[in-house]
């Protein structure tokens, strides 16, 4: 019985994050939004999975990050305002080329 507490737990916390994965603003730029299914995390895993998201999905395209703005929630990471970072970014040629 235990066991299944547990398990059910874990599961419903873990459907509660939020990722809206790279979504095209314009032609040049896009955005990401992930949220943590707790506040136990903290922001700066949340946010470093956000730029780390960004960043592979320009070196991909064979470009560099350009961070153009960003949000993170302020704790208390209470009653559903748990850790999400915002990037809004563009894939810029790299500076070397």
């Amino acid at each position: 019985m235990n066991k299944l507490l547990i398990i059910s737990i874990c599961l419903l916390l873990t459907a509660c994050a939020i990722d809206t994965g790279i979504v095209p603003l314009t032609n040049h730029t896009f955005s990401l939004s992930k949220q943590a299914a707790t506040g136990f995390s903290g922001i700066d895993g949340v946010r470093e999975s956000v730029r780390q998201e960004a960043s592979q999905f320009c070196a991909n395209l064979q470009k560099t990050l350009k961070v153009i703005s960003s949000y993170e929630t302020q704790p208390p990471y209470i009653f559903g305002n748990f850790p999400k970072a915002d990037i809004t970014f563009a894939c810029v040629v790299n500076p070397a080329e």
